[in-house]
């Protein structure tokens, strides 16, 4: 759980003391209208809402009303119930309705300014990457088709060919990380078609079996047989899946496994990928999905970056928690079906 900054502390001090200030003034000051100090209240409750959004105009609410309402319930004449009467109980309903739209007002403008610069962040960074991507590709494939060659003229027996391999192996290495950059560089264009999720997961299964066995990690599948046929573009859906399932491989331990499963959610199909690794720390949850972070030595931090994008381009979104009871993560993809 994030704590709050010195800056929040002292807004909810502030806030505090406004409520306890209003609160012993209308206490104090019997003789005048008690209208007149619900007023007061809205200045607490609009800053409650335009600091923390609806959750700080929620809770603005309920302390304005633990203060007022003994006044409300006291002063009122239910038995002779006036027009008076009902001004003020409206004038209550009206503040906290005041409060609570401010509130998600701030929330919505909030959410899409963070949108916007997400945005311009990722356009700024697709951009340098794919210029610095173009500027790689040319220079490996020249070292790699070199060290290539060199290789094949070399024996087995040489001390110098297990020094090449190595030197291929990086450059193949890198030549997937250039391919990664310039993917994530490009914007997505969906061309969709009829998908059965099962099938595709089926054909993935059947892909990632020599990584799989190279982990000694078991693919479970749990496939629902009454899934819906989804509309989406296949090989960009496959690529996100396999993003995904790799991680999930990578991230469990020898002779465990990770489970697959499908079901049908209110109009979506969704799809769960469940691993028995050691799980993503608090601090890492809000940098699981940015650019260029990842938790592997030899990792590039797109893989998910890339698979989030695809997902959102086809009307979808990827989450995680941990598991329950158990080592793990469990990643959750939502996919519209029409």
């Amino acid at each position: 759980m994030q704590l709050p900054s010195k800056k929040d502390i002292f807004k909810i001090i502030l806030i505090g003391l406004l409520f306890i200030v209003i609160a012993l003034s209308h206490h104090f000051f019997k003789g005048h209208e008690h209208i007149f100090f619900l007023f007061f209240f809205y200045l607490p409750m609009i800053l409650s809402g335009f600091w923390f959004g609806l959750k700080g105009s929620i809770v603005a609410c309920i302390i304005m009303l633990f203060l007022y309402m003994p006044h409300l319930i006291s002063n009122i004449s239910w038995n002779n119930f006036s027009q008076k009467d009902l001004d003020e109980i409206l004038e209550v309903l009206m503040s906290i309705t005041i409060a609570v739209l401010l509130g998600i007002l701030i929330d919505r403008e909030r959410e899409y300014n963070r949108q916007l610069l997400e945005q311009q962040r990722l356009a700024a960074i697709g951009k340098t990457v794919s210029e610095i991507a173009h500027d790689m590709k040319t220079p490996l494939m020249s070292i790699g088709g070199f060290v290539t060659q060199v290789a094949r003229k070399i024996p087995e027996d040489d001390p110098a060919k297990k020094k090449l391999d190595i030197v291929i192996e990086e450059v193949s290495r890198l030549e997937k990380m250039v391919r990664n950059m310039l993917e994530f560089s490009k914007s997505i264009n969906i061309n969709k078609s009829e998908v059965n999720i099962n099938r595709l997961i089926e054909v993935i299964n059947e892909s990632i079996q020599e990584i799989a066995n190279r982990s000694k990690v078991r693919i479970i599948l749990n496939l629902s047989p009454e899934l819906s046929n989804i509309m989406a573009d296949e090989e960009k859906l496959k690529r996100a899946l396999l993003n995904v399932i790799t991680n999930a491989i990578q991230a469990s331990p020898t002779d465990d496994s990770v489970v697959i499963s499908t079901e049908k959610r209110k109009g979506n199909v969704v799809i769960k990928i469940k691993d028995h690794g050691p799980g993503i720390r608090d601090d890492q949850k809000e940098l699981i999905f940015k650019t260029f972070f990842t938790t592997k030595e030899e990792g590039t931090g797109l893989g998910l970056a890339i698979s989030k994008k695809i997902i959102e381009a086809h009307g979808g979104k990827i989450s995680f928690y941990p598991n329950n009871g158990e080592p793990g993560t469990t990643f959750v993809i939502e996919l519209p079906i029409k």
